[in-house]
Formats: structure tokens, sequence, C-alpha cells
């Protein structure tokens, strides 16, 4: 594992932390979709599609809000000639963020509203099988990923807010997964093992930050005969998966014992 002595990075900071690893590891990327899996409101891939360039695709069956960080992003935009460093909404991530200089019109990245999880998985090595299950696994993900990232029904349906551009094509959500050139995960709960799974599958990199570990709901998962209950049991038994995996240690603030912030990931030469 490789580390570096840096400050720690603040809680509203870590997604800028990642992708600067991201950019670091990975260089230059092609054309290639990236998937961002459990990217939540889609902050990351808002940020690789309008800082970046990049084909980023949010996979995660809630809706995603772009809000907040585009209203930032023209804020910093509209007062760029002006000294803000003594005004209070300079500081978090807006600090990272304004060191991008970015300029609208921004863009949304894409969005295939669906778990990933096994089903997913499996059914995506047979194009026979996909469209059943891709409609299946929509219709899940509008029954229940609602709600996400402290919203309300009623904003989640509000019109009018910024949100990634949902692939609803069964064929073209199959392309998006299989043409993909990176894979991400940025603390994406209970997708995490599945994520480093279609990567290896895949024979594609990736990068991912696992968080939480959920042994109820993953009882299968051992190590040395154990469950696996803990962060640095998760992080060991993660590692298993293949010998040429690498890691490195963000150095985030910890956060209810662990910081979390050991990045697990595999270069295309791995």
């Amino acid at each position: 594992m490789t580390s570096h002595a840096v400050p720690p990075v603040p809680q509203r900071e870590r997604v800028f932390a990642f992708r600067a690893f991201v950019l670091r590891c990975f260089g230059a990327m092609n054309d290639a979709p990236v998937l961002d899996v459990a990217g939540g409101k889609g902050d990351l891939s808002w940020l690789l599609k309008n800082a970046d360039g990049l084909d980023a695709i949010v996979v995660d069956p809630r809706v995603t809000d772009h809000t907040k960080i585009t209203r930032t992003a023209m804020w910093h935009y509209q007062t760029r000639h002006e000294d803000v460093t003594s005004i209070a909404a300079s500081r978090g991530p807006q600090g990272p963020l304004r060191e991008l200089d970015l300029q609208p019109p921004f863009r949304q990245p894409r969005h295939l509203r669906v778990y990933m999880d096994r089903d997913l998985l499996e059914h995506c090595n047979s194009p026979e099988e996909w469209m059943p299950f891709w409609t299946e696994a929509s219709q899940k993900a509008e029954e229940t990923g609602r709600c996400g990232h402290h919203q309300s029904l009623e904003l989640e349906r509000a019109e009018g807010v910024p949100r990634a551009l949902r692939i609803v094509d069964a064929t073209e959500a199959l392309e998006a997964i299989e043409s993909c050139g990176l894979i991400l995960g940025f603390h994406p709960d209970q997708a995490t093992e599945t994520c480093i799974d279609l990567a290896l599958h895949l024979r594609r990199p990736f990068a991912v930050c696992p968080c939480c570990v959920f042994p109820k709901e993953f009882p299968e998962r051992k190590l040395r005969g154990r469950t696996v209950k803990t962060y640095p049991d998760f992080i060991e038994y993660l590692q298993q998966k293949h010998p040429a995996m690498r890691s490195e240690d963000l150095c985030f603030e910890p956060e209810g014992g662990y910081s979390r912030s050991i990045v697990l990931y595999m270069l295309e030469e791995d």
C-alpha cells in the first residue's frame, strides 16, 4: 500500500480527492464510458463530465440531482474576477471547485438507473436475457430506489432539477456497460463487491473506495473462516479477489472510527 504525508481530507472534499486520484493513476483516458457505480446524486460524474470531458455514467437506482454543484459552479464563474476568499461559501467543496475554473454551459452525465448487483452481473453476460432483465431491473429501481440523498418524493418528481440523462433503451444500456473503459466506485455501499467483480469480469481497470461492510446483508463473505464484519477485514477480503490489486490511502478525516479512505484499484497493465 502506498500513502502520502498530507493533511486529512475534509469530508466535503472527498469526491475531489477521489477524482484527483483517478486522474493521477489513469492519466489521459479515451472516449470509452466511465461507470460511476452507486454514484448517488452524481457529483463525481458531473465533475468528470465538465472538468475532464469524460463520458461519465452514473449507475444508481436513485434519481440524480446536480442542483447544488451546478449552482456553485455557476456562482464561481460569475464571481471569477472577484476576491471571494473571505466569503464563507468559498470554503468546503467550493474551494476545489473554484480551482477548476469551469465555464457554462454545464453538461449532464448519463445515468443507468439500476442496481449494480449480482443479477446485473449475471445477465450482462447474456444478450438474449438482457432485454427482459433490463425491463424488470428498471422497474425495480423506480419502485425501491426512490428519494435518495435526503430527497422528498416531491423533489424527486420536480421538474427543472438538473439531472443526469437517463438511459432507457436496453441495447444502449448494455453497450454502455460492455464498452466502458474504467469502472469507479466511491463509497458504493452494497454495490462495492459487485463493482470490483464486474471490472474483473470485463477485464477493465477500476478504482473502488469501499465504505460500509453490511455484514447482515452479506453473511456469505468469509475471511479465515469468519464472517467479514469490520472495515479492515472487508478491505482484505476484497484484495484477495486478484493478486495484482493495488491500494492507496487517500487520508480522509476519520468518521465513525475509520477514515474509510483506502482505494483498491487495478491499472490496464495489471
